[in-house]
C-alpha cells in the first residue's frame, strides 16, 4: 500500500533532526479515498487522522483548491524508505525496491491516486497513469517493469504519463484490480454489467488459422463454439482470466495466414460470445480460436488455469 502511494501521491518529508514521515494529500471530492487509505494504513504505522485544508492557487478559477491529508508520525523506518526513494534529495523509481514490493494491490492504490479511465460515448477509450514527477528513462523502465510483472504493456506519450489503448488489456487490468477498488472510485472502474443484445441472428465473418482444418464451416464452427461455457467460466474466473492472458492466449494475432468463413451465430451462442466479448475484448475470431484452443484442453488442464 506504501508503495502505491508513493508511485502515487504520497510523499516522504523530513524535518533537520528528525525521522522521516509519510504524508499523502487528496482534493475534496476523494475524501472517502483519503479516509479509506488512512484506516487500511493505520493498521500497520502510526497515521494522524485526516485533515482539511485550504490551498491558494490561482490557477483556477475558485481561486483555491481543497484538500485532505493524513502524515504518519516520525519514524526510522521512513527514513529507511526515504533513503530508499529520494537518494539526493529528489523521489526516484527505486526498481531494486519496486520489483520486490510492486504487486496487484500496489498498482491499484497507484491508479486510484488521481489516475484516469477515459471514457467516450460509454466505451473505454484509455487509461492514464500520471508520472509526470519521474524522469522518462524511469518511466520507460517502469513499463517495462510492469510488464514484466501483469504482461501489460503501458506506453509513454509526449507528456511523460503512462498509457493503455489496447482493449484486451484494459479489461484485463480492470479485471485485476478491481478487488482493490474502493467504491468511491467509481469512475475509474468498469461499471455497466453485460446484458445481451436479444437481437436476432447475423451473418458473420470468422476468421481462423489454417492449421485448424474446416470442412463443413457452419457444423463444425457451431460444434467449436459448444466450449463457450467453459471460456466464459474462465474468463469469471479470476485465476483463469489471469492464466489464459499471461499466456499468450490474448494476442492481437495468434497467426498471421486464416482463412474466412461465413455463418449466423444466433441464440445462446451468440449470447456466450457477445458476453465473451464484452469481458475480454476479443473479438468472434479470437473467441472462435480460443474456443477451439480449449476444446483440445483435458479437464485437469482446465482445473489447472482455474486454480494456479
Amino acid at each position: 500500500m506504501i508503495t502505491g502511494k508513493l508511485l502515487g501521491d504520497g510523499n516522504l518529508f523530513q524535518s533537520p533532526g528528525r525521522q522521516a514521515r509519510l504524508r499523502f494529500s487528496h482534493r475534496m471530492e476523494d475524501k472517502e479515498w483519503t479516509y479509506h487509505c488512512y484506516h487500511e494504513l493505520k493498521q500497520c504505522i502510526p497515521l494522524v487522522m485526516p485533515k482539511y485544508r485550504k490551498i491558494a492557487d490561482p490557477r483556477i478559477s475558485a481561486g483555491y483548491t481543497e484538500h485532505y491529508y493524513s502524515q504518519s508520525r516520525n519514524s526510522k523506518y521512513f527514513s529507511e524508505l526515504m533513503n530508499i526513494w529520494y537518494p539526493q534529495g529528489k523521489k526516484i523509481l527505486p526498481f531494486t525496491f519496486l520489483e520486490r514490493y510492486l504487486n496487484v494491490l500496489a498498482l491499484a492504490w497507484f491508479y486510484q491516486d488521481d489516475r484516469c479511465l477515459i471514457m467516450k460515448d460509454s466505451k473505454i477509450k484509455k487509461i492514464i497513469l500520471s508520472t509526470e514527477c519521474f524522469t522518462m528513462e524511469e518511466n520507460k523502465l517502469l513499463a517495462q517493469l510492469i510488464y514484466q510483472k501483469f504482461h501489460i504493456q503501458f506506453s509513454q506519450d509526449k507528456q511523460n504519463r503512462l498509457l493503455l489503448y489496447d482493449q484486451k488489456q484494459i479489461l484485463y487490468f480492470l479485471h485485476m484490480i478491481d478487488p482493490y477498488l474502493h467504491s468511491c472510485m467509481n469512475r475509474k472502474r468498469r461499471l455497466a454489467l453485460f446484458l445481451p443484445s436479444k437481437l436476432p441472428g447475423k451473418r458473420t465473418t470468422i476468421k481462423l488459422p489454417l492449421s485448424i482444418t474446416i470442412k463443413f464451416p457452419t457444423e463444425e464452427i457451431y460444434q467449436i463454439l459448444d466450449t463457450l461455457p467453459k471460456l466464459l467460466s474462465l474468463l469469471k474466473s479470476k485465476n483463469g482470466y489471469r492464466n489464459l492472458f499471461i499466456n499468450d492466449y490474448f494476442l492481437e494475432d495468434f497467426t498471421n495466414t486464416k482463412k474466412s468463413y461465413q455463418i449466423i451465430i444466433k441464440g445462446k451462442q451468440r449470447d456466450l460470445l457477445e458476453e465473451c466479448n464484452y469481458i475480454s475484448g476479443l473479438n468472434n475470431s479470437q473467441i472462435t480460436e480460443l474456443c477451439y484452443r480449449i476444446n483440445k484442453m483435458d479437464d485437469n488442464e482446465i482445473s489447472n488455469h482455474l486454480n494456479q
